[in-house]
């Protein structure tokens, strides 16, 4: 979604009264990081921000957490789920999808799963592409279970089962990314940051390589593919509207 297709004030979801700017922030071609305080996680470049006297203040929010429904019906989650601005009561609770603690505004599932838990989801997790097709041949797809190792942490799925994307028509290698282990390999030393995207790039596939046993036989190629994969999925969750466009790749994201 282009951000100029989004309005260009709102109504802050949670404080009437307040009016919101759609704001395109950023220094040169980089866009600055900002705090959301919406859902309280990471944010680059586009914002709804609040404006006195001309002024931008502090309060700032991703365009998910700005413009999300009431309710909304996820694909992978039974029931309606509804909307809330506050962290679950107790500060319990994490993310169904990228197993970050919920700190402010996520989507409460009506229905509990098979552990016994309701779902919570941030907006940006909401959002996140239910298929994905990569230039390069491989599709993905987001699951809430499967039932082998993760590419990037090589954990077993038992209690611990944040999302993860699956290639769905690989040939020789199937591959798992958890949504978690796909931020986690962006933001880590070497996983990203400085430098021009060729070496971005260069970086993230070093980590892909690390991170993958050895008997995985997980192929520069096959990184290569995953590169992508891995920035479409974190600029959906740092709130970057036009991710999809950018990589051009061709996805499919839950309506709300």
């Amino acid at each position: 979604m282009e951000s100029s297709s989004f309005p260009a004030e709102i109504i802050h979801p949670a404080r009437l009264g307040c009016m919101l700017r759609l704001v395109e922030h950023r220094t040169g071609d980089a866009a600055v990081a900002f705090q959301c305080d919406g859902c309280m996680l990471p944010g680059e470049g586009t914002r709804y921000t609040s404006v006195v006297d001309n002024h931008p203040t502090h309060l700032a929010l991703h365009t998910s957490c700005a413009l999300a429904t009431p309710t909304l019906q996820h694909a992978l989650v039974k029931g309606t789920m509804e909307l809330r601005h506050e962290a679950p009561a107790g500060g319990a609770g994490v993310c169904s999808a990228c197993f970050e603690t919920v700190r402010g505004f996520h989507y409460y599932g009506s229905r509990k799963t098979g552990k016994g838990e309701h779902p919570k989801l941030h907006p940006c997790c909401a959002r996140l592409p239910v298929s994905i097709a990569v230039q390069g041949g491989l599709t993905f797809e987001l699951r809430a279970e499967v039932s082998h190792r993760c590419t990037g942490c090589r954990a077993i799925e038992w209690y611990y089962r944040p999302w993860c994307y699956r290639s769905t028509n690989s040939p020789d290698h199937r591959v798992y990314l958890h949504v978690k282990c796909i931020r986690e390999i962006m933001e880590s030393p070497g996983g990203g940051g400085g430098g021009g995207a060729g070496d971005e790039d260069d970086r993230v596939v070093a980590r892909l390589l690390e991170r993958a046993d050895q008997s995985s036989k997980l192929e520069r190629r096959v990184c290569k593919i995953l590169v992508i994969l891995v920035r479409v999925v974190v600029r959906m969750l740092i709130g970057d509207p036009t991710a999809l466009l950018t990589e051009g790749v061709s996805a499919i994201v839950s309506p709300w």
